[in-house]
């Protein structure tokens, strides 16, 4: 059932993103953070990732 969840994702070139990596995804993550440091962009990304 793991091989069903994103586990690492690279973000290069894509708005306020230039050399983005994160690895190490479980089944539950919070993304959080202070006002306009790219949280929806992030969130944007993985939707148009997961289409």
């Amino acid at each position: 059932m793991d091989n069903h969840f994103l586990t690492d994702i690279d973000i290069i070139d894509f708005k306020c993103f230039q050399n983005f990596s994160a690895k190490g995804f479980k089944r539950i993550n919070l993304i959080s953070g202070k006002n306009n440091i790219g949280k929806t962009v992030f969130i944007e990304k993985l939707n148009n990732i997961l289409r």
